[in-house]
């Protein structure tokens, strides 16, 4: 799939704005993201979830990595017991399953088939006969034949795939910089790395978990709060390094993702009344 930088750079922030209006961690922004690129080059849906389903999985592999690392060093310092011990085998139980169901699906086209099958059938009973889905049947058994296509060349192109991963470790640990350099800004110097690298670990494992809870607004900072709280960071100090960090790691970015969202929505107008096809 070939999309200009630009534009790939905006359905990021995009997707990151829907995220933060329907929260229903990542799963609304992942599907914006297939929505805009199939708009971009029709009949593409297929193709984009699998780079949405892989970049998923990088995420989900990173995270896990960083939990279970975390937790063998907590648990050489002794420090691993309590509410923080049951958090990070949870976290650690509930990502390892998803990302191994999510990964047998990718790969096992029958299995994958036969889920959609059921669901569209489910669909068709629910709504006593109603509602006739055969040409939606088609589609989905098209795009389906697609996404494991494409899965399967990733397989092929470990160069790619390299990429894709060295970027989302830069990710990561940008994130990590987010919560240091915020520690600083206040002058609170006495919380380690390890910790800041355990806490963000926690919270970005409790965002990748793909069940549709909402934790964007409200959660989050409670869940913050609470853990630095847990490693020994004053009540006051952790209040505020939460609000200085979803500054950044929410707000910032849902008022860019706003902007992006509008520069999409201006260029189809424009491109449309040029007589072009939209993204085109």
């Amino acid at each position: 799939m070939k999309l200009p930088l630009s534009k790939s750079v905006a359905l990021v922030w995009v997707s990151i704005f829907v995220d933060t209006l329907i929260p229903a961690e990542s799963v609304s922004g992942e599907l914006a993201r297939i929505y805009y690129v199939n708009k971009a080059q029709d009949g593409t849906a297929g193709r984009a979830t699998a780079s949405v389903v892989a970049q998923r999985l990088i995420g989900m592999a990173i995270n896990l990595g960083t939990l279970l690392a975390g937790a063998v060093f907590l648990l050489l310092q002794s420090l691993l017991y309590g509410m923080l011990l049951s958090l990070m085998l949870f976290l650690i139980t509930v990502i390892c399953l998803f990302f191994v169901l999510i990964l047998s699906f990718s790969f096992k086209e029958e299995w994958t088939f036969r889920m959609l099958d059921g669901m569209i059938r489910f669909a068709e009973w629910i709504s006593r006969g109603r509602v006739k889905l055969a040409t939606f049947r088609e589609e989905v058994v098209e795009i389906h034949q697609a996404f494991h296509v494409a899965i399967r060349e990733y397989i092929h192109a470990p160069k790619t795939l390299m990429i894709a991963v060295s970027c989302s470790v830069v990710a990561w640990l940008m994130s990590i910089l987010i919560f240091y350099f915020t520690f600083l800004s206040v002058g609170y110097t006495q919380i380690s790395l390890v910790a800041i690298i355990v806490v963000t670990s926690i919270f970005v494992g409790v965002k990748s978990i793909p069940i549709g809870v909402p934790f964007e607004v409200g959660l989050p900072e409670i869940t913050l709060t609470t853990l630095l709280v847990a490693f020994g960071v004053p009540g006051l100090v952790s209040a505020t390094v939460t609000i200085l960090t979803r500054l950044l790691t929410l707000w910032l970015r849902f008022f860019i993702g706003f902007g992006a969202m509008q520069w999409l929505g201006i260029k189809g107008i424009v491109t449309r009344m040029d007589g072009k096809t939209s993204f085109k």
